[in-house]
């Protein structure tokens, strides 16, 4: 196993090892020396080596506390010592999904023409995927939706499609369960390159197929993104966010704190930037212990003071 973090600049070389058990196999890691090892392919018989990287700057001593406890580097050290750990991220406990449910609803309901109640809960709840929902819920959920005009109850008991209800079916993203995004055409000199389903800001710079483009102008009306190829280098924009981090990371991450031992798959920038987090954390009581003025946990990748 091997953590490095990057300068900005300058490129650094890790020659650390650590031998640990994973997921119940043994996976021996270790420092990738020798010239055989030095490519990134594994031949037949050598062991697996997992590379980490951050790109992360040096923070100053009056930089903001949060920059100053390199979080990034103390989650990528806490997952590492789960892994070693063999620790897995369990499932998320199913969630009463009515939204998808709801559509199913209407799905069994075009499929079948018209169906009873029980016949429509036996099917997806009692012997389907909604195991969750009770007989009650379900009931609740069929007024609403009547209440709503999205299926109707007919003389004889079944359940029909309200006038919301067949408008509702017959989009065209009905049948994604997930909210589909828009799609933006990117377009350079007439010519079509793809479609984007982000839409980036006027003069950003982007990475499609392989190159590097500018964005001159965005016409929302006709979805609409028109590009030039960018001279020049400017670091590109990456959308998108951090998803979410289980309790037992963030609880890691303390411990990584709170700890004095240095991980010896930590590179030297890497081992010198924990040290400073470590120092930065017990100065503002991030990590402190009984008889300190005042608390602070981790709460997603941010400091909260109490």
């Amino acid at each position: 196993m091997i953590l490095r973090v990057r300068k900005p600049g300058s490129p650094t070389v890790a020659r650390t090892s650590r031998t640990s058990s994973v997921s119940g196999s043994c996976r021996h890691c270790r420092s990738d020396t020798g010239p055989k090892n030095r490519g990134f392919p594994r031949g037949e018989g050598q062991p697996r080596i997992m590379r980490v990287y951050l790109d992360s700057p040096e923070p100053a001593a009056d930089d903001d506390i949060l920059d100053r406890l390199a979080l990034p580097l103390v989650q990528a050290v806490a997952l590492s010592e789960l892994m070693i750990r063999g620790w897995v991220e369990p499932p998320v406990a199913p969630v009463c999904a009515l939204s998808t449910l709801t559509q199913q609803i209407i799905s069994v309901i075009a499929q079948t023409g018209g169906a009873g109640a029980d016949t429509v809960y036996d099917r997806l709840c009692r012997h389907g995927a909604f195991g969750g929902i009770t007989p009650a819920v379900f009931a609740i959920l069929l007024r609403q939706l009547g209440s709503n005009d999205v299926i109707e109850q007919v003389a004889g008991g079944d359940l029909i499609l309200g006038l919301s209800g067949e408008k509702i079916r017959r989009d065209r993203g009905f049948y994604a369960v997930f909210a589909t995004p828009d799609q933006y055409a990117l377009l350079h000199e007439g010519r079509r390159l793809g479609e984007l389903e982000i839409v980036p800001q006027e003069g950003e710079h982007l990475l499609f197929a392989g190159s590097r483009w500018r964005v001159d102008s965005i016409l929302e009306e006709r979805h609409e993104v028109y590009v030039t190829p960018a001279r020049g280098w400017r670091r590109p924009t990456f959308t998108g966010g951090p998803g979410s981090v289980h309790s037992k990371v963030r609880q890691t991450m303390r411990e990584v704190l709170v700890s004095t031992e240095m991980y010896s798959y930590l590179d030297t920038h890497a081992s010198a930037m924990l040290s400073d987090a470590r120092e930065a954390a017990r100065h503002r009581y991030v990590v402190a212990g009984r008889g300190c003025a005042s608390r602070t946990q981790l709460h997603d990748g941010y400091v909260k003071l109490e």
